[in-house]
């Protein structure tokens, strides 16, 4: 048993003689050797196993575009001159012709020329101001959607300091969330997007004072009015039938004390006594152009068939000149044309020499006449 102990003993010492020999070894090797920087690495690290693809162009997204094919000739370490050669190769749609027209007309020099008149023809507008609409930014949707907003809004906006960034992704935030965020004072705008989204989930999940239908209702829908009566059936409403609570609300704002209203009316003899006096017809005080009677009054004219103005035809005209006798004109009173049996005509019966006669106490009436010779009294 001993002699097996020892030979374990001396098999794992020399085990650890071999690892510190091993790492002796490594810690006397060159850096050089051990580390590639990222210049230093290019050449003897070309054989990798990630492969990237050139990305094509169609017309849209040019910035992004432009972005991506500056990080593949940084990777691949492309010269300038070669960069022109592999874009023109990626180009598809519309940008085809674009290009071959440019070469024709005026080649592109560089890839920075090249990038530069990408931007003006497929890129904005030069009136869109990115640096406006991202201090005009504000949360609509959700906080990842104006995050993605505010990225690519703050990706074409150049000059402006970490900071100001953080402050206007703030301001632009629900007034809740911008609250609790801001009270936790975040130094940079990853963290603030961080907090952001835990206090959208913190909202989200708590229920809203919100007015819903059920709760609120409004006094001026036509549920709250009274229900109409049909003169003609007494049978009663079904839906008042059904819920007789809901028409019995009570009023919104107190009833006011009004007296009745009264109607009077007025005869042409106190109109006129008034009119002299220089009264108001409803008061007691002067009327002018200024006055204004206390006595307000809602006045209601009401015409009949009967009152209505005839209107009659212009007379003939005659000549004055003519030596014509004139004949003469018949007339009608409107007593006449009335009638003698009517309402509201007084009369009664008499005898002339035992002949029974109709004596109107209305003499005006030019179908009622006696001869003078009888008229004897």
């Amino acid at each position: 048993m001993q002699e097996l102990f020892r030979n374990a003993e001396a098999a794992t010492a020399k085990r650890f003689s071999l690892f510190h020999e091993a790492l002796e070894s490594l810690m006397d090797k060159p850096k050089g050797e051990s580390y590639h920087g990222a210049n230093s690495s290019r050449s003897a690290f070309q054989v990798r196993s990630v492969k990237l693809d050139f990305p094509r162009f169609d017309g849209k997204d040019v910035l992004n575009w432009i972005f991506k094919a500056e990080q593949f000739f940084d990777y691949h370490n492309t010269p300038d001159e070669d960069r022109l050669i592999i874009s023109s190769v990626h180009l598809d749609q519309d940008v085809v012709p674009w290009f071959q027209m440019a070469q024709r007309s005026n080649p592109f020099r560089s890839w920075q020329e090249f990038t530069r008149a990408l931007e003006m023809d497929f890129g904005p507008s030069a009136y869109d101001c990115p640096r406006a609409a991202l201090f005009k930014l504000t949360q609509t949707n959700s906080v990842n959607e104006y995050y993605k907003e505010f990225n690519t809004l703050a990706n074409r906006v150049h000059g402006v300091s970490i900071e100001a960034f953080l402050d206007c992704f703030l301001s632009g935030l629900q007034v809740d969330i911008r609250r609790d965020v801001i009270a936790l004072s975040p130094s940079n705008l990853p963290k603030a997007f961080a907090l952001a989204k835990l206090f959208e989930e913190k909202y989200s999940t708590q229920p809203k004072p919100r007015y819903s239908p059920n709760t609120y209702k409004n006094p001026y829908t036509q549920n709250n009015y009274p229900p109409k009566i049909n003169p003609t059936t007494n049978k009663p409403d079904p839906i008042t039938q059904q819920n007789p609570q809901k028409t019995q609300l009570p009023p919104l704002l107190p009833t006011p004390n009004q007296k009745p209203l009264t109607i009077k009316n007025i005869s042409p003899a106190e109109m006129q006594i008034r009119r002299d006096k220089g009264l108001c017809y409803f008061c007691d005080e002067r009327f002018s152009h200024t006055h204004r009677c206390p006595n307000r009054r809602l006045m209601m004219l009401q015409l009949s068939e009967e009152d209505e103005d005839t209107i009659e035809p212009d007379p003939p005209e005659t000549d004055l000149n003519s030596s014509s006798p004139q004949e003469p004109q018949h007339h009608l009173s409107f007593n006449a044309m009335k009638g003698n049996s009517g309402m509201g005509i007084i009369r009664f019966t008499g005898m002339i020499n035992n002949i029974e006669i109709q004596v109107l106490v209305d003499g005006g009436s030019s179908d009622t006449y006696l001869q003078p010779r009888i008229a004897h009294f």
